[in-house]
């Protein structure tokens, strides 16, 4: 047999009268040690109780917290009934053993919790996550903790736990962790790091793949002057120009040149924007940082051969070009086709006859 208590197990002593009794869910056995008239004294306490019942049921409810309450001496624990409803099962289900719970316990976090359980019976507290298998073969997860309830004598004669359901929380960092890792390894294949600058405090905060960028540690990297005196002098002033332009509430897009502890030169790319509070101050900035040497440097060999052509075109006085046939449209005039033709540098709206 099961017993379920509303408030785990609420025992009232009133010591004048020596009354007692115990709370299980929708009945109240009442002990009297002598004959005591039900009076309206009574009435009214057994009213505030069922209200205090009913509140603390439907707290636990929301709170996704069902407890329970172990007697020492006798070995007999109740379950509230809040933790029949985290095991999705019905309320004889569980007898009055902390055993009887076990078979809902995954079978990988088994061990973990039958070493809990003998911590409960030699009266001792403990605070645990561990998963269980509904009734309904649902997986969730959970947090118990137990608290010593002891005599005048403090010698201790209950223990009592609360069970929540953290099934939602855990998943959430399951998933945020999995989001995370992945986001690191995609920042890691474009270049791209992301940071967080908090402007009160002078505080940076980066991903991993802005420390790869910079080629350097986390220790290094704390505040806005660490960036600024890894980047070229000739761009500074860039940097904190596109700074002040945040702390006024505008967003920038800059290009800048690093300088790593070996000598090397980076190039890289930063879009940023400010991070405005409720009341309308700007607290922080939130931006990314993407290594674009490869592509800066691709770019200037590619202007370098251009101004290399245009230069032998001049010198050969012959230019270049390239035309749709199809639609009879001009793509591209060299600068020297523009001189010999007397055309205005830049046309394209040349009409080609057949």
């Amino acid at each position: 047999m099961s017993c379920v208590a509303s408030f785990c197990d609420i025992i009232i002593i009133i010591s004048r009268q020596k009354l007692a009794y115990t709370a299980h869910e929708d009945v109240i056995a009442v002990y009297f040690i002598r004959r005591f008239k039900r009076s309206e004294r009574y009435a009214d306490i057994e009213a505030k109780f069922n209200q205090l019942s009913e509140t603390v049921k439907y707290g636990q409810q929301l709170a996704r917290i069902g407890c329970w309450l172990y007697e020492i001496e006798t070995g007999q624990v109740f379950w509230s009934e809040q933790v029949f409803n985290i095991l999705g099962c019905g309320f004889n289900s569980l007898n009055e053993t902390l055993e009887s719970f076990l078979p809902y316990v995954h079978a990988d976090d088994l061990e973990a919790v039958e070493e809990a359980t003998q911590l409960v019976k030699a009266a001792k507290e403990y605070d645990v996550e561990y998963r269980i298998v509904a009734a309904d073969n649902q997986l969730r997860y959970v947090r118990e903790r137990t608290k010593v309830i002891t005599d005048e004598d403090n010698t201790p004669i209950k223990v009592a736990g609360i069970i929540q359901d953290i099934t939602e929380q855990k998943l959430r960092e399951n998933s945020l962790r999995e989001i995370g890792d992945n986001l690191s390894k995609a920042q890691k294949v474009a270049g791209v790091g992301s940071w967080k600058y908090d402007i009160a405090k002078d505080e940076l905060y980066c991903t991993d793949e802005v420390f790869n960028i910079y080629d350097t540690e986390r220790t290094e990297l704390k505040t806005f002057d660490d960036i600024l005196k890894r980047v070229h002098p000739d761009d500074q002033g860039k940097v904190t120009g596109s700074m002040d332009q945040l702390r006024s509430g505008k967003s920038v897009s800059v290009e800048y040149r690093i300088t790593l502890d070996d000598g090397a030169v980076k190039y890289v790319e930063s879009n940023a924007e400010p991070i405005i509070n409720g009341e309308g101050q700007i607290t922080g900035v939130f931006g990314t940082t993407q290594d674009i040497t490869e592509k800066k440097l691709l770019h200037d060999d590619l202007e370098r051969s251009y101004r290399s052509l245009l230069e032998v075109e001049r010198i050969a006085k012959m230019g270049s070009w390239e035309i749709d046939l199809v639609n009879r449209k001009v793509l591209f005039c060299s600068d020297e086709v523009y001189k010999m033709y007397g055309i205005p540098k830049g046309r394209t709206d040349i009409d080609i006859k057949p």
